[in-house]
């Protein structure tokens, strides 16, 4: 209805209509979000997070009140960067300076392992680390089993070769977060029920993840819940980037055996890991771009019975509805740490 309302307008029509009804009270939910939606992309942060606060404020909370928060931190963020003010990079501290880290990749493709250890080599320069390259992996679990044994480091990076790590504070932030945890995750869920950490809905998905647009302008980010810079409690998390201390990572190894495809690696691992009483963690400030996308295709729905068949008893019931996860677009990543520090500055969810 919005969308056929303003549809043949320019930007600034557009905008100008729904101001009016915004000034008069008169503008529903959906046309507040689209009006702040238009006030960014006309480069009015501003005006823009004041009406993107009041849709918000909304009671009760719209379906969409993620996507609106969202909004507001991404205005605050221009409003900020426009001031010479920029998300902070956390120091790295002596103390963690000792721990060698280890990096386990599996590969098939020489350029991109080129690409990604270089990537690793340069955020992890200023600590003892290695690179321990699988190029012949049977599976991801065999690899990544294969890749454990051979590494010597007291952290361990489990990682994917198609990744971008946006984070230039990686190296502390990864310290930081084993410090406070035994595996640490980028984005996952507290309240595992089913065979994807993200069905458990917004209320309990944490973290971010950007992944190019798919119509090939930008990226799309991929916001599953920022509500500080740390979630605790975690029971599962994704397999594009983890990392555990050595001794969890051994005591609780990979299933190589159910899983000896490309499938429920990352999600088996977590999960027992938080079965058997380890602290998981997503650093929802630690942020990377995934140049590829889950395949949900036959494979990958044979080895989601084994894990159900394997995991029932332990998994939860379905939660309750909750409100959506959000996403946005830019075509500029460096705003992205901008808006993650303004979204952990924010209140989080709303009661209701």
């Amino acid at each position: 209805m919005v969308r056929a309302e303003i549809a043949g307008l320019s930007l600034e029509d557009a905008a100008r209509l729904l101001e009016r009804r915004f000034a008069r009270g008169a503008a529903e939910p959906a046309q507040q979000y689209m009006l702040g939606s238009l006030l960014l992309r006309l480069d009015r942060p501003e005006e823009a997070a004041h009406v993107f606060s009041a849709s918000c404020a909304i009671s009760p909370p719209q379906a969409f009140w993620h996507h609106c928060r969202v909004g507001e931190a991404l205005a605050r963020a221009r409003m900020a960067r426009a001031r010479g003010v920029r998300a902070p990079l956390l120091p790295l501290r002596d103390r963690a300076r000792g721990a060698l880290v280890s990096v386990v990749m599996c590969s098939i493709k020489p350029e991109r392992f080129a690409q990604a250890s270089a990537q690793y080599r340069e955020l992890l320069k200023d600590v003892p680390h290695e690179i321990v390259g699988i190029h012949d992996a049977r599976s991801l679990c065999e690899g990544y089993n294969r890749g454990l044994r051979r590494s010597k480091g007291e952290l361990v990076v489990f990682s994917h070769d198609d990744i971008r790590i946006i984070s230039r504070d990686f190296a502390a932030k990864l310290y930081a977060g084993l410090a406070e945890a035994d595996l640490l995750g980028v984005a996952g869920s507290d309240w595992m029920s089913g065979t994807t950490w993200a069905a458990s809905g917004g209320a309990h998905t944490h973290g971010q993840v950007a992944h190019p647009n798919e119509d090939g302008a930008g990226w799309e980010v991929a916001v599953y819940g920022v509500r500080a810079r740390s979630a605790r409690g975690i029971e599962a998390f994704d397999g594009v980037l983890f990392a555990a201390r050595r001794d969890a990572a051994d005591r609780v190894g990979f299933d190589e055996e159910r899983f000896d495809g490309w499938h429920f690696y990352d999600l088996d691992f977590s999960f027992r890991a938080a079965q058997m009483g380890y602290r998981l963690a997503v650093r929802n400030d630690l942020l990377l771009c995934h140049f590829s996308r889950g395949r949900y295709d036959e494979a990958w729905r044979r080895y989601a019975k084994r894990f159900t068949a394997k995991h029932r008893g332990r998994l939860r019931p379905r939660p309750a509805p909750s409100l959506q996860s959000a996403r946005f677009l830019t075509d500029d990543l460096e705003e992205w740490p901008d808006l993650t520090e303004q979204l952990i500055a924010l209140p989080g969810d709303p009661d209701g």
